[in-house]
């Protein structure tokens, strides 16, 4: 897929019929497992604020590691965008819409400034077994759903999280990702794109929507210990997604730094 310039979403928005945003009916099919629907492998989930060049850029680079597990393993992922934050102005809607016509994809969107919330709808309307979930933030490599399609295909695997690598190389940025990477090291868990079976996720009743921030956090803490419980396992994959912020950690609450300290514990 060609790069995308910096004026897409103008361009996406002058094309886009106000139409896009009332529903149509859509004609009544008989329900079906993941299982049978042809190629749906793995339900991807962005979760986003709005439509951004952020949000763009890593839908591009997902549809890129989508073409590669079709090339590899047959199998074609659904790609959802799950759009939270405060009310949406007019705008604000179309460069949503845009986005997810752009790129082939569902969207969720709810007027709410709780991620935890609308991610919980996204994997409700997801149609694989394997969920994946990243921020826009992440940029996944062209692998990435190949290696988490192999770390899940042990039985034994409940879900886990992949590693993140910075591309900002400053000082302050090093860092900061030392001392994030400290605790999570200990406790044998990664916190980049999240993944879990869709069983495995409603038996822990998903994000805690009653948190506001570090919800991935907390879900990895319910998920690696309901592995150790049920003699399953947490995979962890090696850096498969790259970030540019790489201060991210020097942003963390004080609530968020105490999650991943206690991490090691469990």
């Amino acid at each position: 897929m060609p790069a995308i310039a910096d004026d897409t979403i103008e361009a996406i928005l002058d094309e886009l019929d106000l139409k896009a945003l009332t529903p149509q009916p859509q004609p009544e099919r008989p329900l079906q497992n993941a299982s049978e629907e042809p190629g749906s492998a793995i339900s991807v989930i962005v979760a986003a604020t709005t439509c951004s060049r952020e949000l763009l850029r890593t839908l591009q680079l997902i549809t890129e590691a989508n073409q590669r597990l079709v090339e590899r393993f047959g199998k074609k992922a659904e790609i959802i965008v799950a759009v939270y934050g405060t009310e949406q102005t007019d705008s604000a809607l179309l460069g949503n819409f845009a986005c997810a016509e752009e790129f082939d994809a569902k969207i969720v969107l709810k007027n709410i400034p709780n991620c935890a919330v609308v991610v919980n709808a996204a994997a409700g309307v997801a149609r694989a077994e394997i969920l994946v979930f990243l921020k826009s933030d992440l940029m996944p490599k062209r692998d990435c759903l190949c290696h988490i399609l192999e770390a899940i295909a042990d039985k034994k695997s409940l879900g886990g999280g992949t590693s993140v690598a910075s591309e900002d190389k400053s000082v302050s940025s090093r860092l900061a990702s030392i001392f994030m990477q400290l605790p999570l090291k200990l406790s044998g868990v990664s916190l980049g794109v999240m993944f879990v079976r869709k069983s495995v996720f409603r038996k822990l009743e998903g994000f805690r929507e009653t948190l506001f921030s570090g919800e991935t956090i907390e879900f990895a803490l319910r998920l690696k210990k309901h592995a150790v419980m049920t003699g399953g396992q947490f995979s962890n994959v090696r850096a498969v997604c790259a970030t540019r912020d790489g201060k991210g950690a020097l942003r963390l609450s004080l609530k968020e730094w105490f999650m991943l300290l206690v991490l090691p514990l469990v």
